[in-house]
């Protein structure tokens, strides 16, 4: 053994469970047919009290940190589904050791143990100039992770996945100004003033949903054309955030051209923004719709999906017809013939209007409380509100039928 491969030599006992799930969390963004080889590879990293194990795929970087006993200046690289396998199928331990001494990195697991001879380079990683911003970033805020999992739940259904209209592949995060009132703590006499809502809507150009929440402590710094949050990180995060025992609070940092969100302290996904302008769609949400229909989603849905179950072809539509007091969900199949159902229903004004079926069973499905639908006429677009959530807006595009 030369001289070099000596002082480089290294160890780390992690534990293993925490390892189990930093190499999950790894593995989630390395992807298996990565066009650039480097990227199949998990870092592992001597950080204070343990190690911090990294995967990306250039849009995202997820780091979790492995609590252990680590030499200073530990490093190795691993191909990240293998180690990730061996994990799985090894004999659970207590800990795993890692040893790195010249070219080799040998594995102990209980009594399994494994030598490996990497094929890339830790020094080869390509890093990314986002996280450099993340890091100087002052646009920093704590959420919720309940609240964060709800919004997410709530908005992100409506992403569009149409490649060609990539500004629309996203969640829209932004801060916006909305009137309201603000009251004389002497007098109690409201005025008017303009309160800032932390935002987050999303379109494919068929629906659109948004959810309000009131401006956290330090969001107010955010870009002020907002940001775009890609589907693929979102995805992830609601992962993240359903889990058993998830942290109670989430750490947001943000700038142009990035995003990371610290779960704990011990898990941190970063990941790019997508690059472009999202649509003013303040402009499709009308403010005419003066006819209102209140209804119990999960009434509304047994209606339609009874009625679509004549439908073979993805996208068809669902008639709604509103008469005094009931609402009549029908479908048509040129080839077959017609199917119907009416329920009882809270209307104003008789309508007749249509949907795609699955973008209305998508909203409904997402309604808590009641649904309060407001109509203008057949042709226009429709708003959707939970009386259970004054956070949430749906907006849906109506079909001709």
């Amino acid at each position: 053994m030369n001289a070099m491969n000596h002082v480089a030599a290294a160890v780390a006992s992690l534990d293993y469970d925490r390892l189990l799930v930093a190499m999950t969390n790894a593995c989630r963004v390395t992807g298996k047919r990565n066009t650039l080889p480097i990227l199949d590879h998990v870092t592992i990293t001597a950080s204070r009290g343990g190690a911090q194990v990294c995967g990306t795929d250039l849009d995202r970087y997820f780091t979790t940190f492995v609590p252990g006993q680590v030499d200073k200046g530990f490093a190795c690289i691993l191909d990240a589904h293998k180690l990730l396998a061996v994990l799985k199928k090894a004999k659970a331990a207590r800990t795993v050791n890692l040893s790195v001494d010249g070219d080799q990195v040998v594995m102990s697991i209980g009594k399994l143990n494994v030598t490996t001879t990497p094929t890339a380079s830790i020094d080869d990683v390509p890093q990314q100039k986002f996280r450099e911003g993340l890091k100087k970033s002052n646009c920093s805020f704590i959420l919720k992770a309940e609240v964060l999992a709800r919004i997410l739940q709530r908005v992100t259904f409506a992403v569009s996945t149409e490649e060609t209209r990539y500004y629309l592949n996203g969640t829209f995060m932004h801060v916006v100004q909305r009137a309201g009132y603000t009251f004389d703590p002497k007098t109690g006499d409201p005025s008017n003033t303009h309160l800032p809502k932390l935002t987050f809507a999303a379109t494919d150009g068929h629906r659109l949903a948004r959810y309000e929440i009131d401006v956290p402590a330090g969001a107010e710094a955010m870009p002020d054309e907002g940001v775009i949050i890609p589907r693929i990180a979102t995805d992830e995060l609601s992962r993240l955030l359903k889990r058993k025992g998830c942290p109670a609070e989430i750490m947001v940092t943000v700038t142009d051209t990035g995003i990371s969100f610290l779960i704990g302290e011990d898990e941190l996904l970063e990941s790019k923004l997508i690059e472009g302008t999202f649509p003013d769609y303040t402009r499709v949400l009308p403010s005419g719709n003066d006819h209102r229909l209140e209804i119990m989603p999960s009434l509304l849905i047994e209606a339609v999906t009874q009625a679509s179950t004549i439908l073979t072809e993805r996208g068809r539509a669902v008639r709604l017809k509103l008469g005094d007091g009931w609402l009549r969900a029908s479908c048509k199949d040129p080839e077959f013939g017609t199917t119907e159902m009416t329920i009882a229903a809270e209307n104003e004004t008789p309508l007749e209007i249509g949907f795609n079926v699955g973008y209305l069973l998508e909203v409904l499905a997402r309604v808590e409380g009641k649904a309060v639908i407001k109509f203008a006429d057949c042709g226009a677009p429709v708003l959707v509100s939970d009386t259970d959530d004054d956070c949430v807006l749906y907006c849906l595009m109506p079909m001709r039928v």
